[in-house]
């Protein structure tokens, strides 16, 4: 074989290689709905949250929130759980961060307004109210891919695999 011949094997395999490599490095890696129980609250002082569609609770403004168990979480516990799990996103004047989330069906995940006004945000048919330097844990309903829309415009995608 020639030399322009070995190169070229050589170049096919570099490029065969590298496209698989990033097939496989660009594939998300979806956490499974975890089994471990939240955090409870240090406080004895609990929020009176109010309920949008029966599946996400809005905190009032002492910044704690009361799951489904009736454990009250702070935003430090909320935020330490969820982000540990990379189910948070921060939005910032209405632009999440990170922008797109990945998840199983029935999964919950932390949503947070640092924003100086509310938020107003819809899920597919999921219409969701977060106060200003607020947060809203939030269940993954239906399987599929969806933009989340805050005060009219995309925040955030959210793509949920089924169980």
């Amino acid at each position: 074989m020639d030399k322009k011949m070995i190169v070229k094997i050589i170049l096919i395999v570099l490029v065969v290689g590298g496209f698989t490599a990033l097939y496989f490095l660009s594939k998300p890696n979806y956490p499974s709905q975890t089994t471990e129980t939240l955090p409870s609250a240090t406080s004895s002082e609990t929020a009176a949250p109010s309920q949008n569609s029966g599946n996400v609770t809005t905190p009032s403004a002492t910044s704690k929130t009361t799951t489904q168990t009736g454990t009250t979480l702070t935003r430090n516990q909320a935020y330490n759980y969820y982000s540990s799990q990379s189910l948070y996103s921060q939005l910032v004047d209405c632009v999440g961060y990170p922008g797109v989330l990945y998840m199983r069906q029935g999964t919950k995940f932390m949503l947070e307004n640092t924003s100086q006004i509310k938020d107003e945000l819809t899920i597919k048919t999921q219409n969701i109210m977060i106060p200003a330097k607020n947060f809203a844990i939030v269940t993954a309903l239906d399987s599929g891919y969806y933009d989340i829309v805050c005060n009219g415009r995309n925040a955030l995608k959210l793509q949920i695999q089924p169980k």
